[in-house]
């Protein structure tokens, strides 16, 4: 049985699958390549744990991070 939770992410779990065919995506399950996005997002919630001119570089470097580790395809950052 699938709860609310688990329905939200269903569409985007059938993007990765179809990205994962081409090869773009690493070939790791679905739910914890969604898993991954999620707690990466969740850096909005330290936001003021941060001084407020590095926030914007942090959060740029951490989603690059992940982009990286999730992706087959090179992922370039703005120096």
């Amino acid at each position: 049985m699938t709860n609310k939770k688990t329905r939200n992410v269903i569409p985007l779990m059938k993007y990765i699958e179809q990205r994962q065919q081409t090869g773009e995506i690493i070939n790791k399950d679905p739910a914890v390549i969604v898993g991954m996005m999620r707690a990466a997002m969740l850096i909005e919630v330290h936001k003021q744990e941060f001084e407020e001119n590095l926030y914007t570089e942090i959060e740029d470097m951490m989603f690059h991070a992940v982009a990286s580790a999730l992706t087959n395809l090179p992922v370039s950052i703005k120096e």
